[in-house]
């Protein structure tokens, strides 16, 4: 009866653990995957104001400036919104 006992507890651990180390990975994805999104955002600021620095540089007027800042946003509102579409489809 004593070893029929501690088998069972050893199987009771190895899934508790097993489930604890399912949900720390878990956890460690969602993190990586915001880190992702957050680097991507950063890289995409950073190439906008490179960008609009240079057309500055080159002597785009402000009214050009606002046409292309418009542009560059409505596009970048719509790529997050395919994003998103794809992001429900895949769950």
């Amino acid at each position: 009866m004593s070893m029929i006992h501690e088998i069972l507890k050893q199987l009771r651990l190895w899934c508790t653990d097993s489930h604890e180390r399912r949900k720390d990975k878990a956890y460690r994805e969602r993190l990586e995957e915001q880190r992702l999104q957050l680097d991507c955002q950063l890289t995409q600021q950073r190439v906008l104001r490179e960008s609009i620095d240079n057309l500055k540089r080159l002597g785009a007027t402000p009214k050009e400036l606002a046409a292309i800042r418009s542009r560059l946003l409505k596009g970048h509102i719509r790529e997050k919104s395919l994003m998103k579409s794809v992001e429900i489809h895949m769950d």
